[in-house]
């Protein structure tokens, strides 16, 4: 799950834990539109996880910093 996404970087919810200081890509679809006639923006980018926080729902919110990124 995307919580937030800015120039620099994102915040994700994941069902496992991640170390911090690991490198990890990420891949989103950036539009909620479900329609095979409406191309949707994309987005692939690798980063560092900053934080891996435990949340009181039992998933892990990871702050990743990205080093690169495209939008497809």
């Amino acid at each position: 799950m995307l919580d937030n996404l800015s120039d620099g970087g994102a915040y994700l919810r994941l069902t496992r834990k991640v170390r911090e200081g690991s490198d990890v890509m990420v891949a989103a679809r950036l539009s909620t539109v479900i329609d095979p006639r409406v191309l949707a923006l994309r987005l692939a980018a690798r980063g560092t996880v900053l934080r891996s926080e435990r949340q009181p729902d039992g998933t892990w919110g990871l702050a990743v910093e990205f080093r690169r990124r495209r939008v497809l």
